[in-house]
């Protein structure tokens, strides 16, 4: 097969009981045993306790069994595990699958849906993160990092509203305060990206 898939196996993850229904007249060909060993190797390579979950194996289909040595190696190689005879199409034996599942559910402790909270550091990042100043020239800055960057390729400098919008959001981000660190002086070039402005 290709695979049970992470999504669905995040979401078995979550359950007190796994019942396998397995094709025991093999229609298509399969090996029903080896199917359900695989189904399960590949539970225990996702998560180690969907190993330990108690089972139900649900031999389906045994309507159209003509040799029930197939049922009997089943059983014989499930030690410790409740093989169930049924037939989905006759209802065979389902009635009863279903009473004894619910049986199990009520025994079997719940299994939390929300895993524990975990304490989770929280890391502040000062607004001039990621923006680094580069003096090119005695009177030409560049400045680069990501959301500066984007900010300047955004804005219409030909627009005085766009430009006022442009001073407060690289202030806030803390551009002109690196850039007076660096030593800046009014009339100097401030570069970033492809946009080239005055420093005033």
């Amino acid at each position: 097969g290709k695979g049970l898939g992470h999504r669905f196996l995040r979401h078995v993850e979550r359950t007190r009981l796994l019942v396998h229904i397995i094709d025991i007249a093999a229609i298509e060909g399969r090996n029903p045993l080896e199917d359900y060993r695989k189904i399960n190797q590949e539970l225990a390579k996702f998560n180690s306790r969907l190993e330990e979950l108690p089972q139900i194996v649900a031999l389906n289909k045994v309507d159209l069994l003509a040799d029930r040595q197939l049922v009997e190696k089943f059983q014989e190689s499930l030690e410790g595990v409740e093989v169930w005879e049924i037939s989905a199409a006759t209802g065979r034996g389902t009635k009863s699958l279903i009473v004894r599942i619910a049986q199990l559910l009520a025994e079997l402790p719940k299994v939390p849906l929300n895993p524990p909270e975990q304490e989770v550091e929280l890391i502040e990042l000062s607004p001039q993160q990621g923006i680094i100043i580069n003096k090119l020239a005695d009177d030409v800055y560049a400045v680069s990092g990501r959301r500066v960057e984007i900010l300047a390729a955004k804005t219409d400098f030909s627009n005085d509203e766009a430009i006022a919008n442009f001073y407060q959001v690289a202030k806030r981000m803390g551009v002109f305060d690196l850039l007076g660190k660096e030593g800046i002086k009014p009339g100097d070039t401030v570069v970033i990206g492809e946009m080239e402005f005055t420093y005033e």
